[in-house]
């Protein structure tokens, strides 16, 4: 009787804690939708060129409306159906001319650009954590930023232009991390232990790499300060076509890694256990390592080396919304991409000259993720 009188209360208070932390997890969700929300808003209005709410709100609602007509009119545009029609911006324009080419050409892009990179890097470094069950790694531990950021730099030296760079990033990413992973099943032992110490020794290797490419470089010429760029990251570069290229990557980097959220939480309980319910380790490792190394190649190529959000927001979320990665990853992605946006902000706005967005970040996330460990006084689970 006493023992199962101990079973319902150990199932009541089981339902209880579910339930509690479901709660938990709807109220974190929409703080930091709202959060994300005001700073988009807040970063969109704000530059060193002064522009009225109302003007960027019409001329968002104009750059809105005005896709959605090109896609209409797709059929108009095909030349063997011979129909030809237009259909007008219903959206009058009450703004300068400026207006439009800051907003839409330069400071949106950068916006979402920011977004993005930032939300990319965080379910990045939270994949990693989570699979290889390590709170100090993030998404570098595969030398995924020092191989991407030597093929860029290695381009930079050859002289290849920016599209060759892009390609040379992502190439040695590729190729660094296919490295890590092909020595690390080679050796013997723990397969989470061998990934990461093979990818700290290449990740050594090839940050030696680019420190003899920048030695090699002109001092006085164009390549110092693409090296500049590369190593402290910027986000002066973004336009349209860089946005698009990130949003798709997120997009579909984040779709991997959310299709795998359950199963990182079997694995947080150890290889073996996580056989023993059914998950392939093997194959759950590789598709978080694909798409997170896609993830951070891109963005690295496109933004140059941007630190500690993939190894702080995750931290602190961790902190908050709990371990369970169906919580986890969405939260980080908010959370990044909020975090960047602001820092972001703060060093396009000052009209002396831009700060590197690395810098700052790691400036200003230091103290932020101190005082979070202090005022929380926990570990990671």
């Amino acid at each position: 009787m006493e023992n199962e009188t101990a079973v319902q209360v150990d199932m009541e208070y089981g339902k209880n804690l579910a339930a509690r932390e479901k709660r938990c997890g709807r109220v974190m969700y929409a703080v930091l939708t709202a959060v994300f929300i005001a700073a988009f808003c807040w970063c969109i209005l704000t530059g060193k060129y002064y522009t009225s709410p109302g003007d960027v709100f019409c001329c968002l609602l104009w750059g809105l409306v005005d896709k959605i007509i090109w896609v209409l009119e797709l059929p108009a545009k095909i030349p063997f159906l011979n129909i030809s029609y237009s259909i007008p911006n219903p959206v009058p324009v009450t703004w300068e001319t400026k207006v439009e080419l800051v907003l839409l050409s330069i400071r949106l892009p950068r916006v979402i650009g920011a977004m993005l990179a930032g939300g990319g890097l965080a379910i990045s470094g939270a994949s990693y954590q989570s699979v290889f069950r390590n709170p100090l790694v993030s998404e570098s531990i595969l030398g995924v930023s020092s191989g991407a950021c030597f093929g860029a730099m290695l381009a930079v030296v050859m002289g290849l232009g920016h599209n060759m760079t892009y390609m040379m990033a992502l190439l040695f990413a590729a190729v660094t991390v296919f490295t890590v992973y092909l020595i690390g099943r080679l050796l013997r032992g723990n397969p989470t232990l061998m990934l990461v110490l093979v990818g700290t020794v290449l990740s050594s290797l090839m940050s030696a790499g680019y420190s003899i490419l920048r030695y090699m470089a002109d001092p006085i010429s164009s390549q110092m300060s693409d090296f500049m760029f590369w190593l402290m990251g910027s986000m002066s570069r973004l336009d349209t076509k860089n946005m698009g290229i990130l949003l798709v990557t997120v997009i579909v980097g984040g779709a991997m890694i959310m299709s795998q959220r359950g199963k990182m939480n079997g694995m947080s309980l150890g290889e073996e256990k996580a056989r023993t319910l059914g998950i392939n380790t093997g194959r759950v490792r590789l598709i978080i390592v694909i798409a997170s190394t896609v993830i951070t190649a891109v963005i690295i190529s496109e933004c140059g080396t941007i630190g500690w959000i993939g190894l702080m927001i995750p931290q602190i979320i961790r902190m908050v919304a709990g371990p369970d990665n169906r919580r986890l990853i969405p939260c980080a992605f908010f959370a990044g991409g909020t975090f960047l946006m602001i820092i972001d902000m703060i060093v396009r706005v000052p009209a002396s000259g831009e700060v590197p967005v690395g810098v700052m970040s790691a400036m200003i996330g230091t103290p932020i993720f101190l005082l979070a460990l202090v005022r929380q006084k926990l570990g990671w689970s």
